[in-house]
């Protein structure tokens, strides 16, 4: 894990709380990466094939060598999964670590 709970945390760009703002049965995220870069990458196969069991816990079809983009509810909590996005103008990118994330 390179990041969890980041209190106050903001998404770049867009100014909405972060997943990553709280840890509690509420809200929480994490971010996952074996990359020598994990904000910029490059991504690894170790991580597709991790982003792939994430997805296939989450009863998700993922195939890691793509970018994911996968916003879905389960068992009533709001769920993220991003991976090998590049950074954008409310973004800054998950080329180089797997973001997953729960909120009520």
């Amino acid at each position: 894990m390179i990041s969890g709970f980041r209190p106050g945390a903001v998404v770049q760009g867009s100014g909405n709380v972060s997943d990553h703002s709280a840890d509690d049965a509420n809200r929480a995220a994490r971010d996952l990466s074996n990359s020598p870069d994990p904000l910029n990458g490059p991504p690894t196969p170790e991580m597709d094939r991790a982003v792939e069991e994430i997805g296939r816990a989450y009863g998700r079809q993922i195939d890691g060598s793509k970018p994911v983009q996968e916003f879905f509810d389960y068992n009533g909590l709001k769920m993220q999964i991003i991976y090998r996005t590049p950074p954008s103008k409310t973004d800054a990118g998950h080329m180089g670590h797997i973001h997953v994330s729960g909120s009520k």
